[in-house]
């Protein structure tokens, strides 16, 4: 699923209990990460304190067990798990032909109880996000994610769908750019979208109640920067 129609769906107020966010775009992991947790607040009625753990200190039988201890607090936990290993493909080693044969017929502790609550479909107090840069389809972990629609694709935004994103931004703020403008500034800025977005505040603000970013504006506001060719 593109990280677009996930979004779509989280401001609908459909929320998953469990998310799996692959891809290089970061910033706009990020973004999701943060619509989720408001629309946590306003549709559950209680308070969502987000945690931030790192998948590569956790095996995943201590993320189970850390999975299923409840809040002090009266509220939920939103879970968000930087670069857990469990999706990825293992690093080959030098095995026998029977050692490779039981390492595949072996399942990692802990997988079949996360299978499980990967395709739970109501929030109750817990909903958890991984995060990875990419993901191997072959395992049974990710087949069945992404076949429950978990799985959330976060591709970098280049050409058009640059482009759009952008617009988009501005237009939530009622605000319009011209085409010269728009290739101005990201011939100055170039694809990284937290300085894209920088950029963007600025202009929203120096305009106030104008609505048109013009590629005057852009020359005026935007710096010329190295950053924008590499």
């Amino acid at each position: 699923m593109h990280y677009l129609q996930a979004m779509g769906k989280i401001k609908q107020g459909l929320i998953y209990p469990f998310y799996l966010f692959s891809g290089p775009e970061k910033f706009l992991q990020e973004k999701v990460l943060q619509e989720i947790h408001l629309c946590l607040q306003q549709k559950e009625g209680k308070t969502f304190f987000l945690e931030r753990l790192e998948g590569a200190k956790l095996s995943l039988p201590e993320l189970m067990q850390d999975m299923r201890q409840t809040t002090i607090f009266s509220g939920g936990r939103l879970l968000w798990i930087q670069d857990p290993p469990y999706f990825s493909a293992k690093k080959r080693t030098a095995q026998t032909g029977k050692k490779k044969k039981a390492a595949r017929q072996d399942k990692p502790a802990g997988e079949e109880e996360l299978l499980a609550f990967s395709q739970e479909e109501e929030v109750s107090d817990l909903v958890v996000v991984f995060a990875v840069s990419g993901v191997d389809r072959r395992k049974k972990l990710v087949k069945t994610i992404e076949a429950g629609g978990r799985l959330v694709e976060f591709p970098l935004l280049r050409g058009a769908a640059l482009k759009k994103w952008v617009r988009d931004e501005l237009s939530l703020e009622k605000k319009q750019i011209e085409e010269e403008a728009l290739a101005e500034l990201l011939e100055r800025v170039g694809e990284n979208l937290q300085l894209l977005q920088r950029e963007l505040d600025k202009m929203v603000t120096y305009l106030g109640k104008e609505k048109m970013v013009t590629r005057s504006l852009v020359e005026h506001l935007v710096p010329e920067s190295s950053q924008g060719n590499i």
